[in-house]
This record gives C-alpha cells, structure tokens and sequence, in this order.
C-alpha cells in the first residue's frame, strides 16, 4: 500500500510542480524535494525504484522532457546509495543538503547542456534552497502516516 501512497503524492507535486508552480521562478522543485527525503530517509528497499518511478511520472508531465528527470533521479540516488551508511536518515539535514545540491546540479546540466543556456545562479541558489527547506515539511507530514500506509518505510526503515 506504501508503494501506491508513494505513487500518489509523486503523481500531485508533480502535477502541482507543472501547473501552479510552473511560472514562479524561485519555487521550489517539488518532485526533488520528494526524491530527496525517500532516498536518504527511506529503507534500502526500492530506493532506485522510488527515484526513478518519480523520475519517470515527471518525463511524462514535463512537457519540454525528454528521460531528463528519469535519468537524473536515478543516477542521482545510485550515487548517493555509498553514501547512505553514513548519514543519519531522519535528520532534516542531510534531506535538506541533498536536495539542495541535487536542484543546483540538475539545473545546472539541464541549463548548459539541454536549454544551451550559462547557468543564472542566484536564482538557481534560491530555488536550491527553497527545494531543500521543502524537504522538512513533507517529510514531516509523511511521516505521520500510518506503517501500512507510509510511503517509504515507516520511520526510514
């Protein structure tokens, strides 16, 4: 049941992210934001397959996408996987910290190298921030759910 919660509130921020969200230029990305808190606080199970499934409902919204998000979401969690024996799950830093480098490398790579854009970076820093500071009321609400139906494993297991 998780899993379908999961699905659920990936398909709504992405939703949200690409309509109400869409023409504010320091929004937060939502959708990161989520990837952020289910790869480092949730269990080892289904990791990359949370980030990509994410990854994969954004492509399909994104009207200007194509595999960017799937790519990057799941190349973005198998690299952080090392890294996760490390890092104290439930703390709203490490959810915050990967999220905000995450925005700044996706926004970065999806400026230069897809749009052939330079980078503007003190909106980029912005919205970095906002992404990540918008991992800590998710989680927390989340977190809230019942064991059966939490999204992610309750309390990062």
């Amino acid at each position: 049941m998780g899993a379908v919660v999961f699905l659920f509130i990936a398909v709504v921020l992405v939703v949200l992210q690409h309509t109400l969200l869409a023409g504010v230029p320091l929004a937060p990305d939502l959708p990161l934001a989520l990837v952020a808190w289910a790869v480092v606080d949730g269990g080892e199970r289904g990791v990359l397959v949370r980030a990509w499934m994410v990854g994969l409902i954004r492509d399909c919204v994104d009207p200007g996408s194509t595999c960017f998000h799937t790519v990057a979401y799941f190349t973005l969690a198998l690299v952080f996987l090392p890294m996760r024996a490390v890092v104290f799950h439930s703390r709203g830093v490490a959810w915050m910290l990967w999220a905000a480098l995450a925005s700044v490398l996706l926004t970065a790579i999806d400026a230069a190298f897809i749009a052939g854009v330079a980078p503007r970076w003190p909106p980029m820093l912005v919205g970095a921030l906002f992404t990540g500071l918008a991992t800590l009321p998710m989680a927390w609400l989340l977190k809230v759910l019942p064991r059966d139906l939490h999204p992610i494993g309750h309390g990062g297991e």
